[in-house]
């Protein structure tokens, strides 16, 4: 207990400095009275952010998008890599089955040859028996 005490205190001491700096750019913010015949769209037009802030968000806005646009370009590096992956693998399988194909045509070729032979050698039996 007595240690968490000690580290939650030094953690403040650290970050009091840091939110002083900020907040004195906060301080300076002007306000101005919106007519009544403004919409609420136009209140949410006029919000401004002190200069510190804004530049913050400028450069989160370009590393974001910048991380975005990296992202973007390895995820149609992956799709092509994909594409071309799946363009092989049914080459591939095209040529197992016409290689499937062919050979199912070879044996029967070679069943038909040999039922001919056998047929003709028992052809040749039978004529020498009569013979």
């Amino acid at each position: 207990m007595k240690q968490t005490l000690v580290s939650a205190i030094m953690i403040g001491g650290l970050i009091a400095p840091v939110a002083g700096a900020f907040a004195e750019d906060v301080d300076d913010v002007t306000m101005q009275v919106v007519g009544p015949e403004a919409t609420p769209d136009a209140v949410t037009q006029r919000i401004e952010l002190p200069a510190q802030v804004r530049e913050q968000a400028r450069k989160s806005a370009t590393d974001g998008l910048e991380t975005a646009n990296q992202q973007r370009e390895r995820n149609q590096e992956r799709l092509r890599t994909n594409r071309e992956e799946n363009e092989q693998r049914e080459e591939m399988q095209q040529h197992r089955k016409e290689m499937r194909e062919q050979l199912q045509e070879q044996r029967e070729e070679m069943n038909q040859e040999m039922r001919q032979e056998q047929y003709e050698f028992q052809q040749q039996t039978r004529d020498q028996r009569e013979q």
